[in-house]
């Protein structure tokens, strides 16, 4: 009896293990899928749908935005709820122009860097730099479903390595599908573990046509419109 059980248990070790080596070796697929699909994103646009969640207050917040990405470091949001507001980023300056406050306020993001710590999930999620990922956090499959196409979708889940990472997240979700690796759902929680908010964009379209695109990118101010410098 204890050979059999002791040799159950070389069984279930050596299967755990071998079951842990495979899963890790799907982690390695898919984020190099991932890294190699944002390298080739030139643009994007999406209707972004979001929400935030806030437990400890219990506050709820649908936001709703038109989404328009270009690289190298061009983003526009309209966003038309909660309330109306655009957010534009160009290089290194910013625009957060909001209609009924009368006011648009100008950041410059030359300080920031370039690496992940500082980006926001939409960045992070588009930038490319899925090494600094690797290096700052822990990555593991959480779910894999197949869409009603019958896709296989994939959920990644981010985690810091330590407390010496410089992250406002305890975890990112990041949800893509097979065969087109870029996200398309993304989910984060705040360090204390109370706010959850949830990014998906829905009628995603990957280097759409973008003639046109250049007006998007630099902020024309309304007369009378009060400027706001810095955070």
């Amino acid at each position: 009896m204890n050979r059999l059980l002791a040799l159950l248990g070389l069984l279930l070790v050596t299967s755990t293990g071998a079951l842990a080596q495979d899963d890790a070796s799907e982690v390695d697929r898919i984020v190099d899928e991932f890294k190699k699909a944002t390298q080739k994103l030139k643009a994007i646009t999406a209707d972004l749908e979001g929400l935030k969640v806030c437990k400890e207050l219990d506050f709820e917040e649908p936001s709703k935005a038109k989404l328009r990405m270009m690289r190298p470091k061009k983003l526009h949001l309209h966003y038309s709820e909660p309330f109306e507001e655009k957010r534009i980023v160009n290089g290194d300056k910013a625009w957060i122009y909001e209609p009924e406050l009368n006011q648009v306020r100008i950041l410059d993001l030359s300080r920031r860097g370039s690496e992940v710590r500082g980006m926001n999930p939409l960045e992070m999620a588009f930038s490319g730099n899925v090494d600094d990922l690797r290096r700052d956090y822990n990555i593991r499959i959480v779910a894999k479903e197949k869409n009603d196409k019958g896709t296989l979708v994939y959920t990644l889940e981010l985690k810091p390595k330590g407390e010496e990472i410089e992250t406002k997240y305890s975890s990112i979700k990041l949800k893509m599908a097979d065969g087109v690796w870029i996200p398309f759902e993304i989910v984060t929680v705040n360090l204390t573990g109370d706010t959850v908010e949830t990014y998906k964009l829905n009628n995603l379209e990957i280097n759409p046509f973008t003639l046109g695109w250049g007006g998007y990118f630099d902020f024309k101010k309304p007369d009378g419109v009060e400027e706001v410098r810095g955070f």
